[in-house]
């Protein structure tokens, strides 16, 4: 029995490890993206917040646009979308973008992304509807 706890406890080891090791490693390419947006060209930039996978990067990217005086407005739908998830990571992430990046549209709504009331909800996919029918 004892023989087996020991085997059983080394390969724990290893799965922690080389969970540990992922994580880390997954959390430097993030930083590395994150300190190199300026030697970005515009598109790739562009590329960074129109791709949905890269929501840990493209608050940085959307910065950097900013202060090359680039429009970012392309981004709303996403935050938009974002903002009216079912899930509330993507709800937190993407109303604190949009406060940060679009206050013209927040200032005229009271939402928490916690618990998005259903007048809430409505106001933000009208103005995702609103967006769609101008594209």
């Amino acid at each position: 029995m004892d023989e087996l706890f020991e085997s059983v406890k080394l390969i724990l080891v290893f799965l922690a490890f080389a969970v540990t090791a992922f994580t880390l490693y997954t959390g430097w390419r993030t930083m590395r993206n994150i300190k190199t947006m300026d030697r970005k060209s515009n598109e790739q930039l562009k590329e960074i917040i129109s791709d949905r996978s890269k929501q840990f990067t493209f608050g940085a990217a959307i910065e950097e646009l900013k202060k090359r005086n680039e429009d970012f407005s392309e981004v709303l739908p996403h935050l938009l979308a974002m903002s009216t998830s079912k899930n509330k990571a993507d709800r937190l992430l993407g109303w604190g973008m949009l406060e940060t990046n679009f206050p013209e549209v927040t200032k005229e709504i009271e939402y928490d992304p916690m618990q998005p009331t259903e007048d809430a909800l409505k106001f933000l996919n009208s103005l995702k509807a609103k967006l769609a029918e101008q594209a």
